[in-house]
């Protein structure tokens, strides 16, 4: 059986250095991780261009895309349960 591939744009973060550095894998999805920033257009790029096949949002604006009718879903992954600030 053929893998499913997928993009991931994700931000350089330290919680997602595990992902970034291959160390989670799928058994049954191929996916191609993208460090990409908020600074380097991520959401834009996402949400503008379809660059990715998913990508790490702001509340907002995924908020603001399905109050735009965009054709986008969010997963409710926190990996890190912490206040950022």
């Amino acid at each position: 059986m053929t893998k499913l591939k997928i993009t991931l744009a994700l931000g350089s973060y330290d919680r997602h250095a595990p992902l970034l550095e291959g160390c989670i894998q799928h058994p049954n999805i191929d996916i191609e991780y993208i460090e990409c920033d908020p600074q380097q257009g991520r959401h834009e790029r996402f949400l503008q261009h379809w660059e990715f096949d998913a990508a790490e949002l702001s509340f907002s604006s995924y908020c603001i895309a399905v109050d735009q009718g965009m054709p986008v879903h969010a997963v409710p992954i926190f990996p890190r349960r912490l206040f950022s600030q």
